[in-house]
């Protein structure tokens, strides 16, 4: 995300350090979004979202986003090993390695594991965000854990019969042989 930094020079660069940290991109323009000094604000302000800041009190600023970025590593640590699911209106970290597959149906996004769960993120953000982890699609609504994958059937066609551990079955169809033999080395 840009923003546009709007404040005295004389705390800029402090302001800019930790923006920066939280992964802020500076911006050349008007910016996706204006972080501005409340003295630096006008009647005639027009910018569509805008953080404001009291950098009379730059310490507290400082302090504010140095929590910010602390918490910002600490989401991200938790969610690049585990998925947070819904069972049974109770909630659980699972473990990205201990779930066989992902699935959409509707709306709704499941993962299996050792139960059923619900999430939040869409077929296509979890298709991104495992890339590299071992997951790869294998049909419109499906993404497996390819160690989870005990055999490989070839199928009518062109077509291929996944056997997991836990001896469920999944089907690659045609649309998506081709990238899945090419993900394990076919």
């Amino acid at each position: 995300m840009e923003y546009k930094l709007i404040c005295a020079d004389k705390c800029r660069d402090k302001i800019e350090k930790l923006l920066d940290v939280i992964g802020l991109v500076k911006s050349r323009g008007q910016g996706d979004v204006a972080i501005v000094d409340k003295s630096k604000l006008s009647d005639d302000w027009n910018h569509p979202v805008a953080i404001v800041l009291d950098l009379d009190q730059v310490d507290q600023v400082e302090r504010d986003l140095k929590k910010l970025v602390k918490s910002e590593k600490a989401l991200i640590s938790i969610t690049d090993k585990h998925i947070i699911g819904k069972h049974e209106e109770k909630f659980a970290m699972v473990e990205y390695q201990n779930i066989r597959y992902f699935s959409a149906s509707s709306n709704d996004v499941y993962f299996h594991a050792d139960l059923s769960y619900t999430c939040k993120q869409k077929l296509y953000e979890l298709e991104v965000n495992l890339k590299g982890k071992g997951f790869v699609r294998i049909n419109k609504s499906e993404i497996v854990n390819i160690k989870q994958v005990r055999e490989i059937i070839p199928w009518f066609n062109s077509r291929l019969v996944l056997v997991l551990f836990d001896d469920s079955e999944l089907i690659v169809t045609k649309s998506y042989t081709k990238s899945f033999k090419e993900y394990i080395g076919f």
